[in-house]
């Protein structure tokens, strides 16, 4: 009887024993896990990463948007009077000023034309306006040369780019080039099968 109890005692120290080393194999395999999982997040491809950017912080395509406005706004160059409330500038207008100062080459002074119509009552004002916005922003250094009416730079004709319009669809006569190759083929082997035909029969 005390044989079958110490028997018993020692298996269930080794049962014991055994289970509490599964568990702390399992806690050390977990842990590698979550650090070779960490590892790779680091690793991501960060135009995979930005899909799970936080909403209230700045996205790859937020910044390449911004680029892009702003290389348009200072190739534009031209303020509205939609830009304007009243004589003052409105948000639509100071960032579309915020873009032109931040494409603005450094050391050079930066045209602005205010082209809101001959008979604006407010225009003097609003110039004023615009000098105000750039000398309390970033690139109050930046010297302005403002100017009325529209920027006739930003304008060019379309009879260029109506002329060469046609050898851009390659495409299209490119298919209809080998479209004509087979039916020519198809028409002379259906003329030289119809000879053949008629020399069989004459003999």
């Amino acid at each position: 009887m005390q044989r079958n109890q110490e028997r018993f005692s020692t298996m269930r120290r080794v049962v014991v024993a055994v289970s509490l080393l599964g568990m702390v194999s399992f806690g050390c395999a977990d842990k590698d896990r979550s650090a070779d999982a960490s590892q790779q997040d680091d690793e991501v491809n960060p135009w995979d990463k930005d899909a799970f950017t936080p909403e209230g912080e700045i996205h790859v395509m937020d910044r390449f948007a911004e680029a892009q406005s702003a290389r348009g706004a200072a190739a534009d160059k031209m303020l509205y009077a939609r830009h304007f409330d009243g004589p003052n500038l409105n948000t639509l207008g100071t960032s579309k000023l915020s873009l032109m100062l931040k494409k603005n080459p450094v050391g050079q002074p930066m045209v602005v034309y205010l082209n809101t119509g001959d008979g604006d009552l407010h225009a003097d004002v609003r110039r004023g306006a615009i000098e105000q916005f750039v000398a309390a922003s970033e690139y109050t250094a930046t010297a302005l040369d403002l100017r009325t009416g529209p920027n006739d730079g930003s304008r060019h004709p379309a009879a260029a780019g109506l002329a060469s319009l046609p050898k851009t669809d390659t495409a299209k006569n490119t298919n209809a080039g080998t479209s004509g190759q087979n039916r020519g083929g198809s028409t002379s082997g259906s003329g030289s099968g119809a000879g053949g035909g008629s020399g069989g029969s004459s003999q």
